[in-house]
């Protein structure tokens, strides 16, 4: 058993209509966020009954009925505008914003962080009362940011979708702040970005950040493997291992809508052939 009075679910929300990645990344936010707490209080176990809370830094807020029905699940919704996000190009931005908030106002000694678009089935089966991040396999890795050489030994390409901290130890503002200095030199000189970096996107600064983070080993994060599957992510008969998997990620563009991921059938793949 665990205290569930030390835990917390943390999560960053914005708007459908309104949100920095709107223009090129169209997705019912709202709907995804309330399907992800619905499947956590339902299916997370031992960690069922912590707070959940949900932030928005920008001013794009969620419909009053969406944070409505986040309340039904005893969601405790805060808006918190940070003046920083009206610079942001890409509204990932504000995970890493939005969790540094919380990770300051909130009295808990453990803070697990996932995206909106997770939908838990069943309960992690690794304790998350340390610093630990998913990282990306070597199917998806091709995909990804390539590391300099200086780096390549210890790289490790994390995915920042799925992430629990010690909140003491500042993981989340550490991130931001990394964040924010990479981002400065990928727009300017780029020689701090190079050193770090053979080729970076400017949409994986947020997790390329997180990489640098993980390097300090003062923070002692530890990485976590094979645990989600779905939409953008290695085919389940790729992965290395389905034994440990709790997540199932995909998007919300309409609700009748599949033709970007039909996540339906995948859901009936894993469950009659990995589960």
């Amino acid at each position: 058993m665990i205290d569930s009075n030390e835990y917390a679910l943390i999560t960053v929300i914005e708007g459908n209509e309104n949100s920095i990645n709107s223009k090129f990344n169209p997705r019912l936010l709202e709907e995804e966020a309330i399907k992800c707490v619905k499947h956590w209080r339902k299916n997370a176990g031992i960690y069922a009954d912590i707070d959940i809370y949900c932030i928005c830094v920008s001013g794009n807020n969620p419909k009053l009925e969406t944070i409505e029905a986040l309340n039904k699940y005893n969601v405790k919704y805060i808006y918190h505008y940070d003046k920083r996000s009206e610079n942001f190009k890409n509204g990932w931005w504000c995970k890493p914003l939005g969790c540094s908030i919380l990770e300051t106002i909130l009295p808990h000694k453990y803070l697990i962080h996932i995206d909106l678009d997770m939908y838990l089935y069943k309960p992690p089966s690794f304790s998350l009362n340390k610093n630990l991040c998913l990282v990306y396999d070597s199917y998806d890795c091709i995909f990804e940011r390539k590391p300099s050489k200086k780096f390549s030994d210890k790289f490790k390409p994390f995915n920042t979708c799925f992430m629990t901290t010690i909140r003491e130890d500042r993981i989340f503002s550490q991130w931001f702040d990394a964040l924010l200095k990479l981002e400065h030199s990928f727009c300017t000189d780029n020689k701090y970005c190079k050193s770090y970096f053979d080729e970076i996107e400017y949409n994986k600064l947020e997790e390329g950040a997180f990489d640098i983070v993980s390097l300090y080993r003062k923070n002692n994060i530890k990485a976590v493997n094979d645990i989600m599957f779905g939409e953008t992510y290695t085919p389940l008969y790729e992965m290395h291992s389905t034994n440990n998997i709790c997540f199932h990620h995909y998007h919300l563009y309409n609700k009748y809508d599949l033709k970007h991921y039909n996540f339906i059938k995948d859901k009936l793949l894993f469950l009659n052939e990995y589960a």
